[in-house]
């Protein structure tokens, strides 16, 4: 039998043939021999890791990254397989590394397989994740192995909906990212023109997308609230005074191209199934916003999210999953995709989840690069025809992968090791499958549409010699590819040794077929690259607060403030101190840090109104009061709401003149803690009979009822005079997650005239 064997410090080989320059530092002085059945390679010494990254960019050469013989480092020091596994195509080069990692990925991906036909995230992950599975079934699981992917979906569906895993607040609607569900069910359909599944995807796409659509959409915005998609740390990737809600409240990049791809599926699989629908304008109008309220024209990349309450700014921060998915999937036009791919920050590591990084926040999403986001990146690279972008991506990718001996979950991305994060697995299945996307989706170019497979290849420079692809399984044919060359242009193409005009190989064939592609030479698009070093985002200002003057507490020198007042600049200071501007109704007023590469997280909004202009309406005064989760005559403070008890209060109100209101709810939820679990209790709110939209009340600690806060701000249009707030619990579009639990305390109502 073949016997492929990987020692890791062989890394070395394919690294340096993909980033062919001259690297300069310390070396490895051991000798490192490889051997297999077909190969023996020795070197006479392995240029140590942090060097490597001296091809990626000259600011490595500083670090210490430890190398796998350290006695203290518990990573594989190697890999072997007794032979490939013929139940996945096969895939032959003359680059022994790239081969062997491939297999180490396959083999990887087979033991995320559960008992019950699914598959696990990882390792140390046992359980079926949404958002896993679907990445990783857009990566790769759709074409490798689709029967599992189908069970894999399903598994996360619930009550005809998908299941939004727990997450921040008590999960859906905080975390909305569940429609990657979508995303991942099309590519499937593609892949096999299964009708039934079709069928299947589309009840569950639609009912899931109407249910987000009445509970996440920001009318005046235009985007969907919710937290980054799989950025579900919350002190990862916002700055601490965020709350739950706060984080309900902004709009992220990552999670709305997600939505905008949504509602583009959902309308091409009414298409197909005859249902007419509004989802392609809905998606426009999504994919319009994003462009309009997160693209930066100065940085040249989007923004990852709008945050800070009623007057939303950008986020300084970056999102590069999102940044991935704007080219990958056409939010970005063809101008902006290319100069993102350009200016977007690449660290000498890889590119980074998140980018500058927050000071003294341990490694996980901060300072760190995902593999399964490295291959996107990989992908959206290859789209743009940025070789360069792509040859770093690579090395990035196949540098980890050999050295940890796995398909680790993340690493730090400042010094290139697996160690020093919370947690972490081998055989992480997102990262298996973006190692396989890059033999598939970029070294072959595949994409799958509903009518064929289309090849659009970029095969870097380095790597000139033919590449096989055999026993590729698609629909009812088996494909045998080989590519002869490199570039990302094809000079020829044949099936069955016939040339073709286009690029596209039939879903109409059956049976076992040979493609042929030969490559021209050619870059056709800019090589340029952002490498630098990781970089430290100044600290968000904490804001002490007088009658009229905001103060900084904790100024940091070289370092420029701005007031905002609703999220714009009136004013600039290095000291951080200002006067407070004249304020005849509402101002929201925070602080903005300037450093001298990139800005950082405001201050925690506070918001300033006339007494005349804030009314409170006691909720006790409407409703049954009382609840067995708190002691004393505190209780009777408050008004609980289940799913079964208060689920209509009626509340009139009177203001003085006609025009625009904000209104929240001051509430208590201890059901679960602010990180975890699946009980956000959900309401939806009328205004004189008219749906406003959705009152989100999250996880605020468990069991600790004591603690409140307040609820989502929504913008409402009130009469003057009398009017009537309405809170109501309506199946299904209040059911959270847990669907059984939906609790609350609520103690009043607030409205405060704009």
């Amino acid at each position: 039998m073949r016997k492929i064997n990987l020692l890791l410090g062989v890394f070395t080989l394919v690294i340096l043939a993909v980033m062919p320059i001259a690297c300069k530092g310390h070396v490895m002085s051991d000798d490192v021999i490889v051997k297999n059945d077909l190969y023996s390679v020795s070197t006479d010494s392995v240029v140590q890791g942090d060097y490597v990254a001296v091809a990626l960019s000259p600011l490595a050469i500083e670090s210490n990254y430890r190398s796998p013989k350290d006695k203290d480092n518990n990573a594989s020091r190697s890999w072997k397989i007794d032979a490939p596994n013929d139940n996945f195509p096969q895939f032959d080069s003359p680059y022994m590394l790239v081969d062997a990692l491939y297999n180490m990925a396959i083999d990887n991906i087979v033991k995320c397989q559960r008992p019950d036909g699914t598959y696990r995230a990882g390792v140390k992950w046992d359980g079926v994740w949404t958002r896993d599975v679907s990445y990783s079934t857009y990566l790769a699981l759709a074409y490798l192995d689709p029967v599992r992917a189908i069970a894999s979906l399903k598994a996360k569906v619930k009550n005809d909906r998908i299941v939004q895993d727990t997450g921040t607040g008590g999960s859906w609607p905080v975390s909305t990212d569940r429609v990657v569900w979508i995303f991942a069910a099309w590519e499937i359909y593609k892949v096999t023109g299964d009708e039934e599944w079709l069928k299947y995807a589309y009840n569950v796409a639609r009912n899931s997308i109407e249910d987000d659509r009445l509970v996440a959409l920001d009318r005046s915005v235009g985007l969907m609230h919710g937290e980054q998609s799989y950025l579900d740390w919350r002190e990862q990737s916002y700055p601490k005074w965020m709350q739950p809600k706060d984080i309900y409240e902004s709009m992220c990049l990552g999670t709305n191209i997600l939505f905008a791809q949504s509602f583009f599926i959902l309308a091409e699989m009414g298409d197909i199934l005859g249902v007419s629908t509004d989802y392609m304008e809905q998606g426009k109008r999504i994919k319009d916003a994003i462009n309009q309220n997160l693209w930066q024209e100065d940085k040249g990349f989007y923004s990852a999210y709008l945050y800070g309450g009623v007057t939303p700014v950008k986020s300084p921060s970056l999102d590069n999953l999102g940044q991935a998915l704007s080219v990958i999937l056409g939010i970005a036009d063809d101008d902006r995709a290319e100069t993102l791919i350009e200016r977007t920050p690449f660290t000498p590591f890889g590119i980074p989840s998140t980018f500058p990084r927050m000071k003294g926040v341990r490694p996980y999403h901060n300072d760190a690069v995902w593999p399964f986001v490295q291959a996107f990146w990989n992908i959206a690279a290859a789209r743009v025809g940025n070789e360069n972008a792509l040859r770093c991506g690579l090395g990035a990718m196949y540098r980890a992968a050999a050295m940890f001996g796995t398909h680790k979950e993340l690493f730090v991305a400042s010094t290139g090791d697996y160690k020093g994060v919370p947690i972490n697995s081998d055989a992480q299945l997102w990262s298996c499958t973006g190692n396989v996307a890059m033999i598939f989706r970029v070294f072959a170019g595949m994409e799958f549409k509903t009518s064929g497979i289309e090849f659009n290849p970029l095969i870097p420079s380095c790597f000139p010699e033919n590449m096989k692809i055999s026993h590729f399984k698609y629909r009812n044919a088996v494909i045998d590819i080989e590519i002869e060359g490199s570039g990302n242009e094809i000079a020829s193409i044949e099936i069955d040794g016939k040339k073709i005009e286009d690029n596209f190989f039939p879903a109409s064939l059956k049976g076992e077929h040979k493609v042929y592609i030969a490559m021209k030479q050619g870059r056709s698009y800019s090589q340029k690259m952002n490498l630098t070093a990781m970089t430290d985002m100044p600290a968000t200002p904490v804001v002490a607060h007088s009658d009229d003057a905001d103060s900084v507490m904790n100024v940091q020198k070289g370092v420029k403030y701005s007031l905002l007042a609703n999220g714009k600049t009136v004013a600039t200071s290095a000291s951080g101190v200002f006067s407070l501007p004249a304020n005849d109704s509402f101002v929201s007023l925070a602080v903005m840090p300037s450093g001298e590469a990139f800005d950082g997280f405001i201050s925690e909004p506070i918001d300033r109104a006339q007494a005349e202009n804030v009314m409170i309406y006691q909720c006790e005064e409407f409703a049954k009061s009382g609840t067995s989760l708190l002691e004393g005559e505190c209780a009777n403070d408050f008004v609980e709401i289940t799913t079964t008890a208060n689920t209509d209060i009626s509340i009139p109100v009177i203001v003085p003149t006609a025009g625009t209101y904000y209104v929240d709810v001051k509430y208590a939820n201890g059901n679960g803690p602010i990180n975890t679990d699946s009980k956000c209790a959900i309401r939806m709110l009328f205004v004189n009979t008219h749906l406003q939209g959705a009152i989100v009340m999250p996880q605020r600690g468990s069991g600790d009822w004591q603690s409140s806060g307040f609820s989502n701000r929504m913008q409402v249009e009130l009469l003057g005079g009398k009017n009537v707030l309405q809170i109501m619990y309506i199946e299904p579009y209040c059911r959270n997650m847990n669907g059984e639990v939906n609790t609350a305390l609520i103690d009043y109502v607030r409205i405060v005239k704009k």
